[in-house]
């Protein structure tokens, strides 16, 4: 009950606080964002941490409150998803050939599906690819990513957001009534 009630409140504080109407929130700026995200993952980049100092930067406030949650909830670092989420990869040697797409949907949200390799040359495997669709949402008047859908494998579609409130909900539903075992 604890965890549904955390996880309430901070759909709740997302609702009320919410995107902001920014102005010059464009396909241009989407892109340009993204871009300069992609950058901190170029050689001998250390990426985004949604722990990191750069998290407010590009993460939605909601989206790093529901980590902080399910931190929380199971006493541990986000143990679903591992990884970096903005490259969908533990491991890069760069991002190449980055593709970007941007669908302004309304003055709240944009869509932007990416897709890039994670590794150089022509002789690149399938699994080098990374196709990914982030929903932005301006916050204090710039883009962040509200959630990440990774579709670099087609059968493993995941939702950042779903996965994370998925974990938080399963580990609150077989916590109760769950009691330590007794030392011998």
């Amino acid at each position: 009950m604890r965890h549904a009630q955390l996880l309430f409140l901070i759909c709740l504080l997302a609702a009320v606080t919410g995107p902001t109407l920014a102005s010059g929130q464009d396909a241009n700026s989407a892109r340009a964002f993204l871009q300069d995200a992609y950058g901190h993952y170029a050689r001998g980049g250390e990426g985004i941490s949604l722990y990191g100092p750069l998290a407010k930067q590009y993460f939605h406030s909601s989206l790093i409150m529901l980590v902080q949650a399910h931190d929380k909830a199971l006493g541990s670092d986000l143990g679903e998803l591992d990884g970096d989420l903005v490259c969908s990869c533990m491991d890069w040697g760069g991002i190449f050939d980055l593709k970007i797409d941007i669908q302004i949907e309304n003055s709240q949200r944009a869509i932007a599906n990416a897709r890039f390799a994670l590794y150089e040359g022509k002789d690149r495997d399938k699994d080098s690819w990374r196709k990914l669709k982030f929903t932005l949402v301006p916050e204090h008047g710039r883009w962040r990513i509200w959630d990440i859908t990774d579709y670099s494998n087609p059968e493993l579609v995941y939702s950042v957001r779903e996965e994370i409130s998925d974990d938080i909900n399963f580990h609150a539903k077989n916590s109760k009534g769950h009691t330590a075992k007794p030392s011998s």
